[in-house]
């Protein structure tokens, strides 16, 4: 819950923010003035309703930012474990054909080892 006040000489006005949707607002003279210009009043409200009308406006923003942040951070847990999984049988396959073939061959070159490694084409 959010308070606003505004304090003119002529009129206290509260604007009282319940939640993102709601707000309160009283337009009361200060203690002691009970003889208040209408117009002056009505001026004092319709500010009052602009600041209230601003302040759900930017917590309706600071909101939808939040859930947009919120959904892009999942979205971007929910691509990387996609990923995972599908290079899971790729990782596997390399893993158990490619790799020992690779690794012999590796090997076989060390204990040779040639002057040229490179073979050269007929």
């Amino acid at each position: 819950m959010t308070r606003f006040s505004l304090e003119p000489r002529l009129l206290q006005v509260t604007i009282q923010m319940i939640d993102v949707t709601s707000v309160s607002v009283s337009v009361r003279p200060p203690y002691g003035k009970d003889d208040v210009n209408v117009e002056e009043e009505a001026a004092a409200a319709g500010a009052a309703a602009i600041v209230a009308d601003e302040a759900l406006r930017q917590a309706k923003r600071d909101r939808a930012a939040a859930l947009v942040a919120r959904q892009s951070a999942e979205l971007a847990a929910r691509e990387i474990d996609s990923l995972h999984v599908r290079s899971a049988s790729l990782r596997q396959y390399l893993a158990a054909e490619v790799m020992p073939t690779v690794t012999d061959a590796l090997l076989q070159m060390l204990r040779l080892r040639p002057d040229d490694p490179v073979i050269p084409r007929p």
